[in-house]
């Protein structure tokens, strides 16, 4: 399991820094799911993915993955199976948990990755300051929203 807190963090700065452009482009097309998701896809793939994965390894999708490429939902390497994915460990027993708006208590449960996201007036957005992020519990079934600054990313070869 190896520390990748610096990449992440680097990666929520590039959207928080780049979202107004986003924004921009956002509001002026029809295509706003699809062209979202490959932005998210394309751009977690050449910040991220390229610096925390050795050659022939792939990271899990950002969210759902990219739309343009049909059938794949990667951007690059379309054809390509996840070889990692990024673990999300709380850094406390105990932390807020934001969809039931409730403290949840750890153990030593196996959290996957998903996005960044923001509550604005109490719905979840796509949206700056990006300080949450979006977990599936380790069966894949259930998310959960963490404060980014209370967990701990980490990148795990996904079992064969």
């Amino acid at each position: 399991m190896i520390n990748i807190n610096k990449e992440i963090l680097e990666f929520n700065n590039f959207l928080n820094l780049s979202w107004p452009f986003v924004n921009c482009f956002y509001n002026k097309t029809d295509l706003i799911n699809a062209t979202l998701s490959d932005w998210f896809q394309m751009n977690w793939e050449i910040l991220v993915e390229c610096k925390v994965c050795h050659p022939g390894n792939f990271l899990q999708v950002y969210k759902e993955g990219a739309e343009a490429n049909g059938e794949y939902s990667r951007i690059t390497f379309m054809d390509k199976i996840a070889t990692h994915y990024v673990k999300v460990v709380p850094q406390a027993t105990t932390i807020h948990e934001y969809y039931t708006n409730s403290d949840m208590h750890f153990g030593n449960e196996d959290f996957m990755f998903s996005m960044f996201l923001q509550k604005v007036d109490g719905f979840f957005l796509l949206a700056p300051p990006f300080s949450l992020i979006e977990v599936y519990d380790e069966k894949g079934d259930t998310l959960y929203c963490f404060n980014k600054s209370e967990v701990s990313f980490y990148l795990v070869e996904l079992n064969k």
